[in-house]
């Protein structure tokens, strides 16, 4: 899967970049202002669409497609 088409929405994509950079979700809520219970929520939505099964593959997909950046 690339990450392109996924199709995530720009709050999943910003969820997404704070997962690559090991955040928890209690962080992410706190920073983005969002419930964590919403953060739990877009996090599997983000794991669902990239075809994954966990955070860690989720940022390891967000780190393998950066590097092919030019």
């Amino acid at each position: 899967m690339r990450l392109r088409d996924a199709n995530l929405t720009m709050l999943e994509a910003r969820i997404l970049i704070q997962i690559g950079k090991g955040k928890r979700n209690a962080e992410i809520a706190e920073e983005l202002g969002l419930a964590e219970k919403t953060v739990r929520n877009v996090v599997s939505t983000i794991l669902d669409k990239l075809e994954v099964s966990n955070r860690t593959e989720a940022a390891l997909l967000l780190r393998e497609e950066r590097e092919e950046l030019p």
